[in-house]
């Protein structure tokens, strides 16, 4: 699964072309797709629509939680490994797909997949999905990856890959560094606990790993352009990467710069 993040290009793009644009929601163990957005409504980020005749959704804790599934299609068994089989279902039959979403109305909007897409700093957890699409919204990004790094303090911090808006020379200079994106980012009034703490800028000719189905290879992320391999490293310094620091700090809306963020 994938949630559609639309760039302000490719909107303009499908508008002034009158493309539908289509999310949908679904996996090999589900028989392929099971909802869908209708291709008459608009878009709406996040949103994977709704179930497909003959499926069943439920969401495990009512109006949100981990997206539980029963169709004809779906698989039976894995081969040979029946407690795989037993832990891949609940007690009503239902697939566990590992996904969590939310329910508005009839319509369900993608939260992430619990095994990637979250990230737990200190007591807190940070939706890797929000934070990408928050990123998005900065008008001199293009490109936004957040990359879940283990740490040995914190449990966990947010990375953000980011590749800028290609200035034209009419344009005043925007500097952008770590400490401009917190700041920006605490402008929306995001919580300090969800802003990014390491962030590294791509270069024009730099390219983000993919896989063949083109999903972002993104511990090869952090190994290429952060030198990341597992645990943060003790002393952390690596050239071209800002590092705000894994202490948790509340009161980033009046104490923003206390930390000595690169």
């Amino acid at each position: 699964p994938h949630p559609a993040h639309l760039s302000p290009e490719i909107t303009t793009f499908t508008d002034q072309m009158n493309i539908p644009i289509r999310n949908g929601y679904g996996s090999t163990e589900m028989g392929g797709a099971v909802m869908a957005t209708p291709s008459s409504s608009d878009f709406v980020d996040g949103s994977i629509g709704g179930a497909f005749p003959g499926v069943t959704i439920k969401l495990s804790d009512g109006d949100h939680g981990e997206i539980l599934v029963k169709n004809p299609n779906k698989f039976i068994q894995y081969v040979n490994d029946e407690a795989a089989t037993r832990a891949a279902f609940d007690c009503e039959g239902f697939y566990k797909t590992g996904d969590y979403a939310h329910r508005v109305g009839d319509h369900y909007f993608f939260d992430g997949r619990a095994s990637c897409d979250w990230v737990r700093f200190h007591e807190y957890t940070i939706s890797v999905l929000e934070l990408e699409r928050c990123l998005m919204d900065l008008p001199y990004v293009s490109e936004a990856h957040v990359l879940p790094v283990l740490d040995h303090q914190a449990g966990g911090l947010a990375a953000a890959l980011l590749r800028l808006q290609k200035q034209k020379a009419t344009q005043e200079v925007h500097h952008v560094n770590l400490r401009s994106v917190r700041k920006d980012l605490a402008a929306t009034n995001m919580v300090s606990y969800k802003l990014p703490t390491l962030l590294r800028i791509l270069k024009n000719e730099e390219q983000v790993p993919l896989s063949a189905s083109g999903k972002v290879l993104k511990k090869e992320c952090l190994r290429r352009y952060f030198n990341i391999s597992g645990y943060l490293p003790d002393r952390y310094a690596v050239d071209g990467v800002e590092y705000w620091g894994n202490r948790l700090d509340l009161a980033v809306s009046t104490r923003l710069f206390d930390w000595g963020g690169i």
